[in-house]
């Protein structure tokens, strides 16, 4: 896991490293350093978009849900075709 003693270790490998002053074992820890925060980074990016896609999930209607009364085919769009008709009978 990720803490403050790994940034710091991280952070004075990376200043050092400008000044072109490691050794090839330091440049070894930092290249693993880096591998570990990549690795930490994308766990907590999958963990966040595995938690919004399940939200999302729950937002969308379900196929048995869509046929309300606002839906295609419900009870709005029933009773608009049948004022429709009614009310072109009564023009005629």
């Amino acid at each position: 896991m990720w803490d403050e003693d790994r940034q710091g270790h991280l952070d004075d490998l990376q200043r050092r490293a400008q000044q072109d002053t490691l050794t090839d074992d330091e440049q070894r820890v930092l290249e693993q350093l880096l591998s570990e925060l990549e690795q930490a980074e994308w766990t907590t990016l999958r963990l966040a978009l595995d938690q919004q896609r399940r939200e999302q999930g729950q937002l969308q209607p379900r196929p048995d849900t869509q046929r309300g009364s606002g839906g295609p085919g419900g009870t709005a769009c029933r009773f608009a075709r049948t004022r429709q008709t009614t009310t072109s009978r009564h023009h005629q």
